[in-house]
């Protein structure tokens, strides 16, 4: 059986071995960002994860403070997007989605000691306080690693029409369109004034951009025409144009671009 698999982790930090398998043809990236990190990697299409977005409706008004939803880790911009609601004059709330050792320190030391009267800080939230706070938020501010492969929390918060500030070099610059669902900038000092920006985007707008891209309905018509396409023209073995060369000479098999709109 013809097989391929998908990654939601960065794949130049994966452990586990890469299957050799005659009948494993390929990776499916997450991402375009995820394929560029790992330019070696035998990718067979890039389909973006999605979401059920209808449980996930418009909420009246985006009125609570700014918010920031991931690890609370230095490299993740947990600092960084504090800063930017201060310099912004936005209240914050930073929720964290990984408990670790190094999270823990890094609040105690770096996150605690700088919160503002308003602010709060959440070291765990559950899913269903995520997407209350991702619905009120007046926007989710998200630096982003730049070797997470990819970040539901951006696609949920546009979900509800939250805008999203994040930077040039993550995966947000690929999943936000910039000036329609958020803003996209190439410099930490720019996140006080995207934030200011931002609240002024219309949320049905940001809506209708998460609908057209992220709805999982997509994503399942995307993985159904690529097994569809291995299994008509048997993937790697096939001797048909669908084999690309790379650069070292090397051939792997490849689709056609699945035809996307929105």
């Amino acid at each position: 059986m013809l097989t391929v698999q998908t990654s939601y982790r960065p794949v130049v930090e994966l452990w586990e071995p890469m299957p050799r398998t005659p009948a494993h043809v390929g990776w499916v990236a997450v991402s375009e960002h995820q394929q560029r990190n790992a330019p070696d990697m035998p990718w067979a299409e890039v389909i973006h994860p999605g979401i059920p977005v209808g449980k996930h409706p418009l909420p009246a008004s985006h009125a609570g403070p700014c918010v920031y939803l991931g690890p609370l880790l230095e490299r993740h911009g947990a600092g960084l997007a504090l800063e930017a609601a201060h310099r912004a004059g936005r209240p914050i709330v930073l929720a964290g989605t990984q408990q670790c050792p190094r999270a823990i320190a890094y609040t105690e030391v770096e996150l605690r000691p700088r919160l503002a009267d308003d602010d709060e800080l959440l070291e765990t939230v559950s899913p269903q306080e995520r997407w209350e706070l991702l619905a009120s938020a007046c926007c989710l501010v998200a630096p982003l690693h730049p070797q997470v492969p990819y970040s539901l929390e951006v696609v949920e918060a546009m979900a509800y029409g939250t805008p999203v500030v994040t930077m040039v070099g993550t995966v947000g610059a690929e999943l936000v369109s910039h000036g329609l669902s958020g803003l996209v900038v190439s410099d930490p000092v720019l996140l006080p004034e995207a934030i200011g920006k931002a609240e002024r985007l219309d949320p049905a707008r940001i809506r209708a951009h998460a609908i057209s891209r992220y709805d999982d309905r997509g994503m399942v018509s995307a993985y159904e025409w690529l097994l569809t396409q291995l299994l008509t023209t048997g993937g790697p073995d096939a001797r048909s144009a669908d084999a690309i060369t790379r650069s070292d000479g090397s051939a792997r098999w490849a689709p056609a671009p699945i035809a996307r709109t929105g």
